[in-house]
């Protein structure tokens, strides 16, 4: 069902002379740990109970990544005898008639996909998360850093291939944005003691 909703969200994306979105595994898994955190846990939402959105799931979870996401959620319970394309099918058009979701498998910027269908008793779940792919990382963030260490993060492939990163933005302890042109950096870069 999952390879169909991708199939379904790139003939409506087509439709209107969009590019089709890449589908992506890491983004795919993504889906699924949400859907199994919501069947879990017993939610239905973007946020989760420990205050996660999907860019932050995104961020933790895909390491090389640089850009955004986005995500759009579906669920029904009761019984279903329903073949796995026709609910595929059901799901798109409930989305595409949902001005936010819509919105979601429409946007130009989104370029990359992830999709994961899962059931628990009688409940179904939905879930695409999709990224706009700036650029992927060499090699993956770690999730900790030491305290005057230094971190090297060459950028590989680019979103489109010849694009240039112009360029890139970090948090200072105030919140406060600095942007700096590309280059390799040489400037101190000051992560939060956790």
């Amino acid at each position: 069902m999952s390879e169909g909703i991708v199939t379904r969200t790139n003939q409506e994306r087509r439709q209107r002379g969009l590019t089709a979105l890449i589908p992506e595994e890491r983004l795919r898994r993504i889906a699924c740990a949400h859907s199994r955190d919501m069947l879990r846990r017993d939610f239905m939402r973007h946020k989760n109970p420990d205050g996660e959105l999907p860019g932050d799931r995104v961020a933790k979870h895909h390491r090389r990544l640089i850009g955004g996401a986005g995500e759009n959620l579906w669920s029904r319970t009761g019984r279903m005898a329903i073949h796995p394309e026709a609910l595929a099918d059901t799901i798109i058009t409930q989305w595409m008639e949902s001005p936010p979701h819509r919105k979601n498998i429409l946007r130009r910027s989104f370029s990359h996909l992830g999709v994961c269908t899962m059931r628990k008793d009688d409940r179904i779940l939905g879930t695409q998360v999709f990224a706009q792919v700036r650029a992927y990382l060499e090699t993956s963030l770690p999730r900790t850093a030491p305290a005057g260490g230094n971190l090297v993060a060459p950028i590989g492939q680019t979103f489109p291939p010849d694009a240039t990163i112009a360029k890139y933005n970090f948090w200072d302890p105030r919140h406060e944005v600095s942007v700096t042109p590309p280059r390799l950096f040489a400037d101190t870069l000051q992560l939060p003691d956790t």
